[in-house]
């Protein structure tokens, strides 16, 4: 919780936490729009200590998720996955990406989001190598992750239920439920 209070979606003292402005919003959006609910936390996280470090070290090219999450927790009191957690977030809020097989990361190509809520390309809709642009890209992870959901519930592993225990989920789990919306 203390990471979601220093990017400003709860607030807390005196062992309570209460729901902000911006962390109801982005719990409300969430669910339906998941790319606005991104892009309202991308300037929340960008403000956090954590987004200066990645962009620092991923500066002369990608790390090994693992060895940002170590690097980033580096020094941190708390559980050894705060690290992970901490890529975890920056991933959601567009502040890094990780590759299709989520072992690298790097920061994002150079592109902007829109006033609607679009990422707009600038590189073009190519890649730098030729490759598919970072839409593209965007839009098959969505598509392979959904088919894989869809394909667990089929074959009775469904996780849609059941909450997560750590990590984005269990932050997302909470924030929903100090906004009532979950």
């Amino acid at each position: 919780m203390a990471f979601l209070a220093d990017i400003g979606l709860v607030e807390s003292g005196r062992g309570l936490c209460a729901i902000t402005k911006r962390g109801r919003a982005f719990a409300e959006t969430w669910p339906h729009e998941e790319m606005r609910a991104r892009l309202a936390l991308r300037p929340l996280v960008q403000a956090h200590w954590s987004a200066a470090a990645a962009a620092a070290h991923l500066a002369d090219g990608p790390l090994p998720q693992e060895e940002l999450a170590r690097l980033l927790r580096n020094g941190l009191p708390g559980a050894p996955m705060r690290g992970t957690y901490m890529v975890e977030w920056l991933d959601i809020a567009l502040v890094v990406e990780r590759d299709t097989e989520r072992l690298q990361v790097h920061l994002p190509a150079r592109k902007t989001p829109s006033a609607e809520g679009r990422w707009r390309d600038t590189a073009g809709k190519r890649g730098a190598d030729g490759g598919p642009g970072p839409r593209r890209q965007h839009r098959r992870r969505q598509r392979r992750f959904r088919e894989r959901r869809d394909r667990e519930c089929r074959d009775g592993k469904c996780q849609r239920n059941r909450p997560p225990a750590t990590g984005f989920g269990a932050a997302l789990v909470a924030v929903r439920a100090l906004a009532g919306t979950g």
